[in-house]
């Protein structure tokens, strides 16, 4: 369902609570949404989030420091995901929440 330029103009946001969630799946489905963001099918909208334990490697390889491998962290229950964004490493853990934003950025003009 395309929405309509008037909820656009309304300013509504959608806030989905995804609980405690694997970063993965997560991150799939923020791919998903955002594509259909992308094309209008939804409207603006947060996902909200707790993560199980994992380890993010970002982009800049040289600032990942993992002091053990993934095959110890997978036995301690921890994940650890490569992924295009960000720095170094990030622990996301559960009790920590995380706001994802999905939402397309509108022109202003300062008056």
């Amino acid at each position: 369902m395309a929405v309509t330029r008037e909820q656009q103009q309304a300013g509504t946001l959608d806030i989905i609570d995804c609980g405690l969630a694997d970063y993965s799946e997560i991150l799939s489905e923020q791919h998903e949404l955002c594509s259909k963001r992308r094309l209008g099918q939804i409207g603006d909208t947060v996902l909200v989030v707790e993560h199980k334990p994992v380890i993010t490697l970002g982009a800049r390889q040289s600032a990942n420091k993992v002091v053990l491998d993934k095959d110890e962290l997978a036995g301690k229950g921890i994940d650890v995901v490569e992924i295009r964004r960000g720095g170094g490493t990030t622990a996301h853990n559960p009790g920590s929440l995380s706001f994802i934003r999905l939402s397309i950025s509108k022109s202003f003009t300062w008056e």
